[in-house]
């Protein structure tokens, strides 16, 4: 069956987890932007871990479907409209041949990730899924999916086991969002004093805000020596200081940076950084590596007792029915 693209939206591109082992010949990682609902929507549909994946940047796309499939949206700050029919995301569904769905953000709405029950056919580069923009390499020759496009699935799930219970609550997102970070290898560049400011003081999400990285503004973070250093080797979740405003990098960055890092958001905080919208605060938390590593086993453990939640619930099996149709697993966003 083919998934086709009516309308393509503001950003859609294919993900997966990355493209890793290649930075040192200059091709970034990439991959989803909010891994957490890349998992989730994996999990809704019964795929693999690192099954490739949809992922929509602001106005979602319109798709239709050429035959019966499973689906699955997630993220925070949208909802769905199947044949024009508004249905919360974070939850599975399953549509029929020629079914319209659309993907719509609400306030503050900035990114979702749509899974198929399925094997989603298009070409891999070096061993990952990832659209890599920059470089033109992986799905679609490199770049965003476009109108008219097609996606075809093989190997479609004929039925989701539990299908009412393939749900997970929706998280809100805060009025502030804390983003853990640990100290940069270029911390020391920083008096303790300007360090423990940029701790204590808000940014807010400018509008230089796209898959390579974030501006921020607010207070200024100042080097008496200035910011600049010799070239080398950055990661997603740094925070780089130029002109004396933090920029923090996200998954297409460049894999090297001239500008002092003065710290790194850690990578169980990373979904809450790719759902920032601009005008949106935030506040820096410094941890240790421990705390760092517990939050990040808290998240894992909460994703394996959401998948227990899922195959345990429930007795039914959905299976592909004609000419009847069920809509299920609607639920209210908690």
């Amino acid at each position: 069956m083919f998934v086709r693209i009516i309308k393509s939206g503001t950003l859609t591109t294919i993900q997966d987890r990355g493209r890793y082992g290649l930075q040192d010949q200059g091709i970034p990682v990439c991959g989803a932007l909010d891994p957490l609902a890349m998992t989730l929507a994996d999990l809704l549909v019964d795929n693999d871990a690192n099954a490739p994946v949809m992922e929509c940047m602001g106005m979602g796309p319109v798709l239709q479907f050429s035959d019966h499939i499973f689906f699955s949206v997630c993220g925070s700050g949208y909802h769905i409209l199947l044949n024009e029919r508004q249905l919360p995301i974070n939850a599975a569904y399953e549509a029929e041949k020629n079914d319209i769905l659309k993907i719509i953000p609400e306030k503050g709405g900035r990114i979702c990730t749509v899974a198929f029950g399925g094997k989603m056919n298009v070409l891999s580069f070096a061993g990952s899924y990832a659209t890599d923009m920059k470089s033109m390499l992986g799905p679609f020759g490199g770049r965003a999916l476009k109108d008219m496009d097609a996606i075809e699935i093989t190997e479609e799930k004929q039925y989701l086991a539990n299908f009412s219970s393939r749900r997970i609550p929706t998280q809100q997102k805060e009025k502030t969002t804390v983003l853990h970070v640990m100290r940069g290898p270029q911390s020391d560049m920083f008096t303790e004093d300007v360090f423990r400011h940029f701790l204590q003081e808000p940014y807010t999400v400018s509008k230089d805000a796209d898959r390579m990285g974030i501006r921020l503004n607010g207070a200024p973070v100042h080097s008496e020596h200035g910011s600049d250093i010799l070239s080398c080797g950055v990661v997603t979740g740094s925070i780089q200081i130029t002109d004396d405003m933090p920029i923090l990098l996200m998954n297409d960055h460049a894999v090297s940076g001239g500008y002092a890092v003065i710290a790194v958001v850690i990578s169980s905080d990373l979904y809450k950084a790719a759902r920032l919208s601009p005008g949106d605060t935030i506040r820096f938390a410094q941890v240790t590596m421990k705390e760092a590593e517990q939050l990040r086993r808290q998240q894992e453990e909460m994703i394996i007792e959401l998948q227990k939640t899922i195959n345990t619930s429930g007795r039914e099996s959905l299976k592909r029915r004609r000419p009847a149709k069920r809509i299920a697993g609607l639920i209210r966003e908690k």
